[in-house]
């Protein structure tokens, strides 16, 4: 019910990131994690199952049966109970850190999805000025061919422009309807495609983006990868000192009652305990000790491609803000007076209508690259904030 009434209003990015949230079967999958290592936990705090034996003897002088009765339990895992559970819980809290980092590539997902979508729609709009420029252009072609004032070439070369302004509408609304399908799915919805009230246009760029330094930092300290493995440093930790321990024997205690006919019951405790000649637990300990200096070298490895991947990723979306500025303050606006010059020249009759549509056709293709420009601005700065691990507002 929540999710029909949201896809009743204006479908901002924000919304569909909402949507999804509550209604991807991906995210639903991943939350499972949680739940299996939730398990793990509760298994940690259970003591393993005491053991009961018994046995039968029948005397060979008809005495009578001879019976004993044992309950045995390992004491050392009475012991290091505690620090099992600890290690449990560290791997649980490193599954939830893994877990927030596959959702948040989940919503950059949905973002760029709905990125996509809006500027794919806003090229239709576009293109669909292109097509009637060039059948205003074929149609009068066709006019001046039968009057005698073009020749054959000139009338097949502005079909053909025609033609291929039709081919590439056909191209766009293959690409629209697959955009609008993975928007759909990321968003988990099924069944016939809703038809979307998608916000129209892309947002304008915001005032300013993060300082360089100030996003690395964030990063840093929050990205989710980057706290796991912080994490699974600490369970290498914790799981090296619980190898230590098997060079401790095991341990266990029992309570043994034997009785027969002829005798009173004998009733006392029992201890039975391995002897570590051979395997002291050595191998462990060493596999143990590799892996802990591994994932700090892991960890290493990762804030520097974070750092690097940030760096990149605030380059490119810097670029783009620039293009996108240099076409909104520029280029568009030249283009503008171009064809209101040409508009002018026209109506004293000082320039053909086909350099018109060419200077108007000129206009609409920098207006489509700085749709092109805007989304893919968007597109970086949803890359950054999942490189970031959170929204670059408060950075």
């Amino acid at each position: 019910a929540k999710i029909d009434s949201l896809l009743l209003e204006k479908l901002t990015v924000d919304v569909a990131v909402q949507i999804a949230l509550m209604n991807n079967p991906i995210i639903q999958v991943i939350y499972y994690d949680l739940e299996i290592a939730y398990a793990d936990v509760m298994q940690s705090g259970i003591l393993g199952n005491p053991t009961l034996s018994a046995s039968v003897l029948n005397s060979q002088e008809d005495t009578g049966k001879h019976t004993e009765i044992s309950i045995e339990q390992n004491v050392l895992d009475i012991v290091l109970l505690p620090l099992q559970k600890k290690l449990v819980k560290a791997e649980y809290q490193q599954v939830k850190f893994q877990v927030g980092h596959a959702v948040l590539e989940i919503i950059k997902d949905v973002k760029t999805a709905f990125y996509v979508l809006q500027a794919d729609r806003h090229m239709m709009t576009l293109q669909k000025d292109v097509l009637k420029a060039a059948e205003a252009a074929v149609e009068l072609a066709e006019r001046q061919y039968k009057a005698g004032n073009i020749n054959t070439l000139d009338l097949a070369s502005h079909q053909a422009a025609l033609h291929d302004a039709q081919l590439e509408w056909m191209e766009n609304e293959a690409e629209l309807f697959s955009n609008q399908e993975n928007l759909h799915r990321l968003m988990g919805l099924t069944g016939a495609n809703p038809k979307l009230n998608i916000e129209a246009d892309l947002s304008k760029l915001p005032l300013s983006d993060p300082d360089l330094s100030d996003v690395i930092r964030t990063a840093l300290a929050q990205r989710l990868d980057l706290a796991a493995a912080r994490w699974e440093l600490g369970i290498f930790k914790k799981a090296l000192f619980l190898a230590r321990t098997e060079a401790v024997p095991d341990i266990s205690g029992s309570m043994v009652k034997e009785s027969s006919p002829d005798e009173n019951p004998h009733v006392g405790p029992g201890i039975e305990l391995d002897i570590p000649l051979f395997d002291r637990g050595q191998a462990n300990v060493a596999r143990l000790k590799a892996q802990l200096s591994q994932s700090k070298k892991q960890i290493e490895v990762l804030k520097q491609d974070i750092r690097s991947e940030i760096r990149i990723i605030h380059n490119q979306m810097d670029t783009k803000r620039k293009a996108v500025e240099y076409y909104r303050d520029i280029i568009i606006p030249v283009h503008e007076d171009v064809v209101h010059a040409s508009q002018k020249e026209y109506n004293f009759m000082l320039l053909g209508a086909y350099t018109l549509l060419e200077v108007k056709q000129d206009e609409i293709n920098a207006r489509r690259n700085y749709i092109l420009t805007l989304r893919d601005y968007w597109i970086f700065r949803t890359e950054l904030e999942r490189a970031v691990g959170a929204g670059l507002i408060n950075i």
